[in-house]
Parts: structure tokens; sequence; C-alpha cells
């Protein structure tokens, strides 16, 4: 079964930025980069898929978390990277 497209939130709640990657159809490179980041409280960041259509759209999904937390938003790839960049 296919799966359809999604966009992630990656957001550095240090500094209060977020980004949006995708639209993908696996976070599984994403988890990585998070975790490393995580690790040992380096960095407070999390990533997570948003519901509604926020999960497709990614100028819905940048507008809801905007002013739902009042992050700015950075460029994609910008908080964390996957391997493959």
């Amino acid at each position: 079964m296919p799966i359809d497209p999604f966009v992630l939130i990656v957001a550095d709640h240090d500094n209060r930025t977020f980004s949006i990657e995708g639209p993908m159809v696996d976070d599984n490179p994403w988890s990585k980069p998070v975790v490393d980041a995580q690790q040992g409280g380096k960095r407070h960041i999390n990533c997570f898929v948003p519901g509604g259509p926020a999960r497709t759209n990614a100028d819905v999904a940048a507008r809801e978390y905007q002013r739902e937390y009042h992050y700015t938003r950075v460029p994609a790839g910008s908080i964390v990277s996957h391997p493959g960049w």
C-alpha cells in the first residue's frame, strides 16, 4: 500500500525556530540526526508530522506552527540534516 507524501516539522526549542522538511514518504532518515542532536541534552529539538491539512501542505504547516508557538521558520535542513546531504 503506497504512503501518501507528508511534511515533517523539525523544531529547535533552544532557538525558537523550526523548519519544514519534505514532502517525503519516509521520515526515518531524519530520526538519527534528531536523536544524535538530542543525546546528552546537547540540543532541545524534536520532529513530528503535523495532522490535518498541515500533514501534506508545507505552507499550512508553517502557518499553523508559527501561529501556535510563535517560532521563526528557517530554511529546510538548517536545524539538522539527514546523512544524504
